[in-house]
């Protein structure tokens, strides 16, 4: 059984799924860390999905997921620093700065599964605009999916998604809410893209 989890570095679940499956001796678990939330971790499923349609095979499957996994990057910009701040995942100072001077940094999640500042943009319209430009950057020389997701900023992404479907090189997109789970973590307001070089 392949069983592709939430980022190890931002949650127990996948080092717990690991001790469960050992207590299963007949059967074969393969627990992978997708290093990514939201549709960062649905899209390695979907494609690990069709892959077991087309060849039926757990050792291809798993490789797909894995292959899948090494090539999605997630980016989003929230609209407060609050709850972030409260979270513990950005400095109380920090995040009040940031705030009072409007700086909208864009997030993402390291090799690790760890979120890290990619970028600091100040206002909301451009730190969008910016998970725009990088989409259409990634998609310069190599063939793409994106997936656009939002926390209550459905007008936003939607805006957003259609920009991006117009560009070259994105070959399937994907559009959804994020969890009530992230949004506890992030507030209302995330808009997030998440790419998959095919």
């Amino acid at each position: 059984m392949l069983i592709i989890t939430i980022s190890a570095g931002l949650s127990g679940t996948n080092n717990m799924l690991r001790v469960v499956s050992s207590e299963f001796e007949n059967m074969i678990f393969e627990v992978v860390d997708s290093k990514a939330l939201s549709l960062g971790l649905g899209i390695p499923v979907i494609e690990a999905a069709k892959e077991r349609e087309q060849s039926n095979d757990f050792a291809k499957v798993v490789e797909r997921a894995k292959s899948v996994i090494s090539g999605t990057r997630a980016y989003f910009v929230v609209k407060t620093l609050e709850y972030l701040k409260k979270g513990g995942r950005i400095g109380k100072v920090e995040g009040t700065i940031g705030d009072i001077l409007q700086i909208k940094p864009i997030i993402s999640i390291n090799e690790d599964g760890i979120y890290y500042t990619y970028k600091k943009v100040r206002g909301r319209a451009k730190s969008i605009k910016e998970l725009r430009e990088l989409v259409a950057e990634k998609a310069k020389d190599k063939l793409i999916k994106v997936a656009v997701v939002h926390g209550n900023a459905m007008e936003e992404a939607k805006e957003l998604l259609e920009e991006i479907k117009s560009l070259k090189n994105v070959r399937e997109t994907f559009f959804g809410q994020i969890s009530p789970v992230l949004v506890v973590h992030t507030g209302p307001g995330l808009v997030g893209v998440i790419t998959t070089e095919i």
